[in-house]
């Protein structure tokens, strides 16, 4: 049986960590799919929603790469801990708001998928006005 915290969530393993979340960003259509299960075939019902946020650390195992405070954002859920695998977070840098890194996971999306297309003289349609969709109009 292992331990639990005072928040019922199970203590991390040695390349976890645990995030006190600060914020999170909704991307409404990808959650909406999810719930629905329109999309997304491989979330097992019950989940966490929410995939892109930040916060600071208050507990890391001891592979973790991470130590208690420091600021970090990427793969959280919408709950006030998360339970991270170290692979799914990157560093905060202190002059960076909290607020703004919340949609690092977003970002990397849309950066992945502008990396797939060839831009050179082409002409490229976006569906969908939804929070993905507005970053690559940017």
């Amino acid at each position: 049986m292992r331990r639990k915290n005072n928040k019922n969530i199970s203590v991390p393993s040695k390349k976890e960590v645990l995030v006190n979340t600060n914020y999170t960003v909704i991307s409404a259509g990808t959650e909406l799919a999810q719930l629905n299960r329109i999309t997304n075939p491989n979330v097992k019902f019950p989940f966490n929603p929410g995939y892109s946020g930040s916060g600071v650390v208050s507990y890391a195992g001891y592979k973790a790469s991470f130590k208690v405070g420091d600021r970090v954002c990427g793969f959280l859920s919408h709950s006030s801990l998360s339970k991270v695998n170290r692979n799914n977070l990157f560093y905060v840098p202190n002059d960076i708001d909290l607020s703004d890194a919340a949609f690092s996971t977003i970002a990397l999306i849309v950066l992945r998928g502008l990396e797939n297309i060839d831009l050179s003289n082409k002409k490229i349609a976006i569906f969908g006005q939804g929070l993905i969709g507005q970053l690559l109009l940017q």
